[in-house]
């Protein structure tokens, strides 16, 4: 009995993460049908500006979220990019009914893209441009490899790091992060 219970959890599990993974690929194809992208990243706004944090799993995207001061939380993991009016648009994408996560409404225009890293001391530091992009590759969530949208996205990211300043933010478990948000 007690078997059939586990398996039930880990099916409903597996189903959950099937769905927000083709659901995260849907919206990242229309984002960079519109110019736009999908990061694995976090977001938060204060005084109307949004912050956007991208980072792989465990990087510290959720903690600096719990450490920041801000007005309004997109969302810890997911946030979407996109030119609007002449300047970058963040929002959060909550990706299932079962993500009880902040930041369903929530958007506004980008001040700052950071990537993330731990366990190395604090600092921030502005990004040359061709790092920037090597960096912020790989946090974002790529539509499809095979249907000539990378070219679109990889153009998006070009666009992003010419208008924007990308940041690097490296800290320590128990550095006091608040000092560079």
């Amino acid at each position: 009995m007690q078997h059939t219970k586990v398996m039930r959890v880990v099916l409903k599990a597996s189903i959950v993460e099937a769905v927000s993974g083709a659901l995260a690929l849907c919206i990242a194809r229309a984002l960079s049908r519109a110019g736009g992208l999908l990061l694995h990243a976090a977001g938060y706004r204060t005084k109307g500006a949004v912050h956007v944090f991208a980072g792989k799993s465990g990087s510290g995207k959720s903690t600096l979220l719990k450490h920041a001061s801000y007005d309004a939380a997109l969302h810890d993991d997911r946030i979407g990019l996109l030119r609007c009016h002449g300047r970058w648009i963040a929002c959060g994408v909550p990706l299932c009914q079962n993500d009880k996560r902040p930041g369903a409404n929530e958007h506004g225009p980008v001040a700052t893209v950071a990537i993330i890293r731990k366990n190395k001391p604090l600092s921030v530091r502005a990004l040359p441009r061709n790092l920037a992009l090597s960096s912020l590759c790989p946090h974002v969530i790529w539509p499809d490899r095979f249907l000539g949208s990378p070219q679109t996205v990889f153009a998006s990211l070009l666009r992003l790091a010419a208008e924007l300043e990308l940041k690097e933010i490296t800290f320590r478990k128990h550095d006091d992060v608040s000092r560079v948000l």
